[in-house]
C-alpha cells in the first residue's frame, strides 16, 4: 500500500499541487494525467524519493524518507528514455539486470510474458521504441519492484 498525507511539491517556485491525501492499494493501478508543467512526473518522482516534497509517502506503514535506502531497492522509476544499454543484447541487458536481484532464473518467463524471445540476441539499438520499452517492462519483472 501506498499512502499520500499532505503531500506538497514545489518547483522553481511554483506550487505544482498542495495537500494531496491518497491511499493506493495493493494490486491497484493509477492514471495521472494533466497538460504539460503540472506535475505528473514531479509525482512520479517525489513516489520514488527522486526528488523533493512536503508532506509523507509511506510505503505499507513506514515512512519513505525514513527507509529510504529500504525503499530504494523496492522500486525501480522507468522514465521517459530507456535505461538498457542499446549496444549490448536484450539478453545482456536482462541478465545484468536479474544478477542484481539474483533473478537470472526468471529470464527465460520474462521473455515469454512479452513474447520477445525471437529477439533475445538482437542489439537494442536495432529494435523499434515499442520493442525496447518492452526490454524496460522485462526489468520490471526480474527487479521485482513496485514502479
Amino acid at each position: 500500500m501506498l499512502s499520500f498525507e499532505n503531500l506538497s511539491i514545489i518547483k522553481n517556485n511554483k506550487k505544482l499541487f498542495n495537500n494531496l491525501w491518497l491511499t493506493i492499494f495493493p494490486g491497484a493501478s493509477l492514471c495521472i494525467h494533466g497538460s504539460n508543467g503540472i506535475g505528473k512526473t514531479s509525482l512520479l518522482r517525489a513516489i520514488t524519493n527522486f526528488s523533493q516534497f512536503n508532506g509523507t509517502i509511506y510505503y505499507e506503514d513506514f515512512n519513505i524518507k525514513k527507509i529510504a535506502d529500504e525503499y530504494s531497492k523496492l522500486v525501480t522509476y522507468i522514465r521517459h528514455h530507456n535505461a538498457v544499454d542499446s549496444e549490448l543484447t536484450v539478453v545482456q541487458n536482462l541478465t545484468f539486470w536479474a544478477k542484481l536481484r539474483n533473478m537470472e532464473h526468471a529470464i527465460n518467463a520474462s521473455f515469454a510474458v512479452f513474447n520477445l524471445a525471437s529477439h533475445a540476441h538482437k542489439k537494442i539499438y536495432h529494435l523499434s521504441q515499442g520493442l525496447a520499452r518492452k526490454v524496460e517492462l522485462m526489468k520490471l519483472l526480474l527487479t521485482q519492484t513496485i514502479i
